[in-house]
């Protein structure tokens, strides 16, 4: 086991060293998003998603025009400044429609706060709008859904470089349980009228300033798993409950080994993790902070130790390392192929 995790030591260095410019013209971001209070209700009927995102901004510059990224399938209602009824003026940019600007009534001064609510709705599975075209970082059905945070299904700024702090309240039918990154509330939940089916809602807490904002929800079951000192929480469908142990246990130890290699996490002891399986869509695997989501298909009884390791290695190269501004990138979270980037690596 041992072995196969050493060989990733040239994998994570080079993750460091490939931190190079972006391939697309720098963004121009005059405020960076600090905060996050978003509310978002998953509509499995229509496959859309109905958003309410509330950001607390601080300007990097004299400004006057807040800019964001959005999924361009994403309807903007209206945005407000909070407790302001009038709506302020907002556009798309035709040629980047990722891309959304907001006109404020005064300009704000460098290092100066001010919040927008922004609210949206629409649908968010297609491959061919998403943010990297044929990629599918958001997914909605009638059973399950995921989202990422690629997707841009929340306002975002400087993304993937920026960090900031938030609360996100997923609410979905009672058939569905949800995970993702965070520190949990227990779910509340609601009954339907009726024959009508339930909702569940799901709070949870990012005070740590970081890329969060990635969820998974499904008919999913914990299974918490100790070993080595680390706790690891494994969602699954009732019927792979026995593979949890497993998982549970090689996520440790790749922890475990990555801690004595390049330094723990945090000084005091392993933080809590957590691996989910995804519904298939078009991603093998995904990493966030705390958190790792592998596909249906990738699920087997032995865990992909190539896969796990890869996704691992992302809570140090991709969230305690990062970019040194905006217009550099790290590595993609995103495993578009469980053998990228590690052919000299057992199987």
């Amino acid at each position: 086991m041992h072995k196969a995790y050493r060989l990733l030591i040239p994998l994570a260095l080079s993750l460091l060293a490939a931190v190079v410019a972006s391939a697309q013209t720098p963004r121009r971001f005059p405020f960076r998003a600090d905060h996050y209070d978003v509310q978002v209700l998953i509509h499995p009927e229509d496959q859309t998603i109905s958003g309410l995102a509330r950001v607390d901004f601080i300007a990097n510059e004299v400004a006057r025009t807040v800019v964001v990224e959005l999924h361009q399938d994403l309807k903007l209602n209206s945005v407000h400044i909070p407790g302001s009824k009038k709506p302020l003026e907002f556009e798309r940019d035709r040629t980047y429609p990722l891309l959304l600007t907001v006109g404020l009534p005064d300009s704000v001064a460098p290092g100066q706060p001010v919040s927008l609510e922004f609210d949206y709705t629409g649908p968010i599975s297609s491959e061919d709008d998403s943010p990297t075209r044929g990629v599918r970082f958001a997914s909605i059905d009638k059973t399950s859904a995921y989202l990422l945070l690629p997707a841009r299904w929340f306002p975002l700024t400087n993304y993937p470089a920026n960090r900031y702090t938030g609360t996100f309240k997923i609410i979905t039918p009672d058939t569905m349980y949800v995970t993702g990154t965070g520190k949990a509330d227990p779910p509340t939940m609601q009954p339907g009228i009726g024959k009508g089916a339930g909702q569940a809602s799901y709070v949870f807490h990012c005070d740590h300033p970081a890329p969060v904002g990635t969820f998974v929800a499904g008919p999913l079951q914990l299974n918490p798993v100790q070993t080595e000192g680390i706790t690891v929480s494994v969602f699954t469908p009732p019927v792979q409950a026995s593979s949890a142990t497993a998982y549970g246990t090689s996520l440790a130890h790749i922890i475990l080994y990555y801690s004595d290699t390049f330094g723990p996490l945090q000084e005091n002891a392993p933080p809590p993790f957590t691996i989910a399986q995804m519904p298939d869509g078009s991603l093998p695997g995904y990493s966030a902070p705390g958190l790792l989501l592998i596909s249906a298909r990738q699920w087997t009884a032995k865990p992909n130790a190539r896969l796990m390791g890869q996704l691992a290695a992302h809570e140090w190269w991709g969230d305690h390392v990062l970019p040194a501004s905006a217009d550099l990138k790290m590595p993609s979270p995103v495993i578009t192929s469980p053998r990228m980037s590690l052919s000299p690596v057992p199987a």
